[in-house]
Order: C-alpha cells, then structure tokens, then sequence
C-alpha cells in the first residue's frame, strides 16, 4: 500500500466537512499558515484518521519512519491543499 495513495482517498470526505468558503480559504492559506493556524482541521484528521487503532494510516506512517502524529496529520494536511491548488475551478 502507499502511502500517499491511501491518504488521496481521504480527500472526498474532507471536501464534504468542509463547506465551500472553508475550502477556499484552506486553499488560501499558505503552506506555513496551513500548519500554524489550521489547528482544528490537523486535530479532526488526528482524532479520526491517525489515533484509531486500527489506522491503515497510522500504520503506513509508522513503516515509513514517521512516529508524531503532529507529522502525520501535517503531511495529510499538506497534500490536500497541493490537490486543492491543482484541482480546476467548477465554476
């Protein structure tokens, strides 16, 4: 399994909690601003997708060396935003 395969999949659910406006804005943020202000988005994919025992991601980080979960959460949250800034515009 890859890695980074396995956490595009989690990319429509995060285009579902998130509304359009909160989606622009994440968008906006820059790469820095993304890890040192989105704290509440970083603690959900934490809470959900990292900490549960049974996290295909957590364990996938784990193989490739990454223990923190602030890492691994900071990773997710980094490749959504590069797909959001290549995605086109529906509109």
């Amino acid at each position: 399994m890859d890695l980074n395969e396995e956490i595009k999949k989690c990319f429509p659910l995060f285009e579902t909690l998130l509304n359009n406006d909160e989606l622009e804005e994440f968008k906006r943020l820059s790469p820095h601003d993304l890890l040192t202000k989105d704290y509440v988005f970083g603690l959900w994919i934490r809470n959900n997708l990292i900490y549960p025992e049974n996290s295909i991601l957590r364990s996938l980080f784990l193989d490739a060396g990454t223990k923190s979960p602030d890492e691994m959460s900071a990773w997710v949250m980094l490749l959504f935003h590069e797909y959001l800034n290549q995605k086109k515009s529906s509109k």
